[in-house]
């Protein structure tokens, strides 16, 4: 956007233009950093602008010297802008480009001078800024998979944070907020990302699939992340219990492993470790638990254990589903 604001300023400058100031002015509205938004936005500031003219233009014949109906027009266009500015853009740049034309002609300009002066200038900014897009685009496809891997990542050190609740010492409440907060954005940053993706040409539907069945598995994940975190409050913190260590280590190892693998656009380099192995080992230590250790835990800490057992059924299943798409062969790239 730098190099076409300064190409479009030299040019108005050089020129020697009346209000040249509009080419780089038109530049920098339309150009946008993913493709909808520059192509719909230019075409809505190039027609919107040839409405308003022409719109303009039969205001002013209507007019003609009345200065009074001129000032009532123009507020009648204030009234639009102000009221549709935030829904319609097509048609506020309408009311803006007669409010232009009609402010001038109040102030004494020529009408007919300002009508050209103004359809040229955005005329040219325009398809400036819509041709630099086309030579340089910047295509959300190259950004998606980094912003998905971002996303996994901030989930990975919120599961981490909670796991390290129930083994190690009590969770800080500062520290999960933390870690929570990156966890939105990442998901936020990531969806925003797709959603674009979607608005551009030649993309691929099954990497559109991909990417929506990661989004969905991984989001299974960090709900039941966030459901143990809301259990964490009533339940005791530095648990002895060497395989949900094991699980936890396991489940952040291919996490890592799975985001890895988003960012570079392939599958897993080596196997994600045997998540469904681990939950296993959980569900036997429970069964094969002598009877005097199970007796000596309270009601509330044999409820814990059990809830633990059951989230990471759900934690398997999303990190396995996350796994199969990886690995299925479409890159989500």
């Amino acid at each position: 956007m730098a190099v076409c604001i300064v190409v479009a300023d030299a040019v108005a400058r050089g020129l020697h233009l009346p209000r040249g100031y509009w080419i780089p002015l038109t530049v920098a509205i339309v150009l946008k950093p993913e493709f909808a938004s520059t192509f719909a936005r230019g075409l809505a500031r190039l027609g919107g602008t040839v409405l308003g003219l022409i719109i303009a233009t039969g205001m002013i014949l209507a007019v003609t010297d009345d200065r009074l109906a001129l000032i009532a027009l123009i507020g009648m266009l204030t009234w639009v802008i102000r009221s549709y500015g935030r829904t319609n853009y097509t048609l506020v740049v309408v009311a803006v480009t007669a409010l232009v034309v009609l402010l001038f002609s109040l102030a004494g300009e020529r009408a007919e001078t300002t009508i050209v002066e103004r359809g040229v200038y955005t005329l040219a900014g325009g398809l400036l800024a819509l041709a630099a897009y086309a030579a340089w685009p910047t295509w959300e496809r190259s950004q998606a998979p980094g912003l998905l891997a971002d996303m996994l990542e901030a989930y990975r050190r919120y599961f981490a944070a909670v796991m390290a609740g129930y083994l190690d010492s009590p969770a800080k409440a500062a520290i999960l907020q933390r870690r929570r907060t990156e966890a939105r954005l990442g998901r936020s940053n990531a969806e925003a990302s797709i959603e674009r993706m979607l608005g551009e040409p030649a993309r691929s539907d099954a990497v559109i699939n991909d990417l929506f069945g990661l989004l969905a598995s991984s989001h299974r994940f960090v709900y039941s992340g966030i459901v143990l975190e809301a259990h964490l409050q009533g339940a005791a913190s530095g648990v002895s219990w060497p395989e949900l260590r094991r699980f936890a280590n396991d489940v952040d190892g291919a996490v890592a492993q799975l985001a890895a693998a988003v960012r570079s656009g392939s599958a897993p380099a080596l196997p994600i470790p045997n998540l469904r192995a681990d939950y296993g080992a959980l569900q036997a230590s429970l069964a094969e638990e002598p009877a005097a250790r199970q007796q000596a835990r309270t009601a509330e800490q044999a409820h814990t254990r059990a809830f633990i057992v059951a989230e990471a059924d759900r934690v398997v299943n999303s990190v396995d589903t996350m796994a199969h798409v990886l690995a299925r062969g479409a890159a989500p790239v």
